[in-house]
């Protein structure tokens, strides 16, 4: 009997025990998830550092004393690692903060991640102090009004592996203090005031800097001298130095990086001819736009089998023409040659080139026919959106296979002063998609088509040729019963109709109509205005409809490159 009640007692035991162990866990998460993380010192040194910023859009509004505010590690921008809860990330990116960066930064001695970009410190200067930052891996201080020179203390960050200074007023050269930033991978200074001459700069990086670094921007600065030689930087992926005032030649083995992937010399004023960059063989975009080059683009670079963009355009002095057998190992997308000097062939070896979306050729003195053996190649550039061969001497007629072909995908079309004679192809003007069409000043004739898409052109897509007629040229066609002009309408046979037609407009009619006109518009835009709701969702609607056309236009421009042929080369857009 006695064991039959102490069994009976430990049974009651466990079932009591197993009762409670799921409350006690429900009550120990609780309490994890009520208890602050926040280290006391770090969330003062962070309300310090709130209280010298200028917050215009109370981004910050999470950061405070409050009893449901206490925890940093909540805050917006703020990130504490997850043992230690020491605070290592503070993202204030975007926030469009003003006032001065706190000394009470420094009591975060842990951080790893500091991002103050697209703020406004009106023209401040970064805080020296920003170097005392020894364990920082990630630094960004874009585009945020930052101004003066910069700070030599950063060159202290041994630990940096991002930096990025980019979009201020920084000025004079960079410190030599840089080539100890031995972890450092992506370097990022363009659009800057910079100066100084190139070769003293990249001396600045010489030293453990130069064996890891992959990414290097100084472009749109007003950096000047000669190229130097920059193969010691042997992991460098992408360099970009356009828009400076470099001058000189290249020189033969400057430029020996076989990792390199993006080269960017555009808008400069390098003279001389393009070195050997075969050895560059990983390079994906090559841009030498906008500068002095001349003699002749050797067949060498067809070995650059990764290459997906070329543009060497407006460099006047530069021949690029390659034997008729030349065919070579990179399959462009982007090719820009416009204003160098082609020759008068159609280059042959465009025939390889079957991905390509994007061709500019114009102004190189092509005096050619268009050849006819294209339509089997190019007629697989299914992706292609512009073709441009203005400004040449073509002849011939305009092959039907530019409209059958590209219908998918093309919006841009420049045939404009050439010799090009013959009808225009009804097919030239179903391309649906096709925004630009100019045929200007050709030997073109006949009527042009007056299909849909054919009616949406400008006059000035035909002008120029004599033997063109019908719209939306002022141009009857042989025929045509009346006159049409671009703003006109088929007359009719009998006058008396059209006052016959128009008896019924009175006084009283347009009396009616600017009633009517004034009730409906003040009875929808009245309810639009007096209604709070409506108002901020009708105004909102419509500034992101404009926002949206804004940014299509440029990425038109800038897709596009439509640059006028009669104004400064200095306008051209830049790669």
């Amino acid at each position: 009997m006695k064991c039959f009640h102490l069994l009976f007692s430990l049974l009651v035991l466990l079932q009591v025990a197993t009762t409670l162990r799921p409350i006690h866990a429900h009550s120990s998460q609780v309490n994890n998830t009520n208890r602050i993380r926040c280290l006391e010192k770090e969330r003062q040194a962070l309300l310090d550092i709130k209280g010298e910023l200028v917050d215009i859009h109370g981004r910050l509004s999470s950061w405070g004393n409050e009893e449901n505010k206490r925890d940093c590690c909540k805050w917006e921008g703020v990130h504490c690692h997850n043992r230690s809860n020491h605070v290592t990330q503070l993202n204030l990116a975007f926030y469009q903060l003003q006032g001065k960066i706190s000394t009470s930064l420094l009591e975060l001695k842990h951080l790893r991640y500091l991002d103050f970009s697209e703020n406004d410190f009106k023209y401040a200067p970064i805080p020296e102090f920003i170097g005392s930052f020894t364990k920082l891996r990630y630094l960004r201080l874009s585009n945020s009004n930052f101004s003066g020179p910069i700070p030599r203390q950063i060159g202290n960050m041994i630990s940096l592996e991002y930096l990025d200074l980019s979009k201020n007023g920084l000025e004079g050269g960079i410190p030599k203090h840089f080539g100890n930033l031995s972890s450092l991978v992506n370097l990022y200074m363009n659009e800057n005031n910079l100066t100084g001459d190139l070769h003293e700069l990249i001396l600045s990086l010489s030293g453990p800097t130069e064996k890891k670094l992959e990414k290097l921007d100084l472009s749109m600065n007003t950096i000047s001298g000669f190229f130097p030689n920059m193969s010691r930087f042997s992991s460098l992926l992408t360099l970009g130095l356009h828009e400076n005032k470099l001058s000189g030649p290249l020189g033969e083995d400057n430029l020996r990086l076989p990792n390199l992937t993006y080269l960017d010399l555009s808008f400069n004023l390098i003279t001389g001819p393009v070195p050997d960059l075969s050895i560059s063989s990983s390079l994906e975009y090559l841009c030498m736009s906008n500068n002095r080059l001349n003699g002749t683009l050797t067949q060498s670079i067809g070995r650059l089998s990764q290459l997906l963009e070329l543009d060497f355009s407006i460099n006047e002095f530069l021949e690029v023409q390659f034997s008729h057998r030349w065919a070579p190992d990179f399959l462009l997308e982007y090719l820009d040659l416009r204003v160098c000097k082609l020759g008068n062939n159609f280059p042959t070896w465009l025939k390889t080139q079957t991905e390509l979306q994007y061709i500019d050729i114009s102004g190189t003195g092509i005096s050619d026919t268009i050849p006819g053996e294209l339509p089997t190649s190019m007629s697989n550039c299914t992706s292609l959106e512009m073709i441009d061969v203005g400004d040449n001497r073509l002849t011939g007629k305009i092959p039907d296979w530019i409209g059958n072909s590209f219908s998918e995908f093309l919006n841009f079309l420049d045939l404009s002063r050439n010799r090009l004679s013959g009808s225009i192809p009804n097919s030239l003007c179903d391309l649906s998609h096709l925004g630009v069409l100019d045929l200007s000043y050709n030997n073109l004739s006949g009527r042009i088509p007056q299909n849909n898409q054919g009616l949406t052109f400008k006059e000035s897509a035909f002008e120029g040729n004599i033997g063109l007629c019908g719209l939306p040229l002022n141009k009857s066609c042989p025929g045509d019963k009346s006159h049409q002009g671009p703003n006109s309408r088929v007359a009719r046979t009998n006058v008396g109709e059209e006052f016959e037609d128009d008896r019924f407009i009175t006084d009283g009619f347009y009396i009616s109509m600017g009633l009517g006109f004034i009730v409906g518009f003040w009875g929808i835009f009245g309810t639009i205005l007096l209604n709070k709701t409506f108002r901020y969702a009708f105004f909102g609607r419509w500034d992101t409809i404009y926002d949206l056309v804004l940014v299509r236009i440029e990425l038109s421009k800038a897709r596009f490159g439509v640059v006028s042929r009669t104004g400064d080369l200095d306008n051209a857009e830049k790669c």
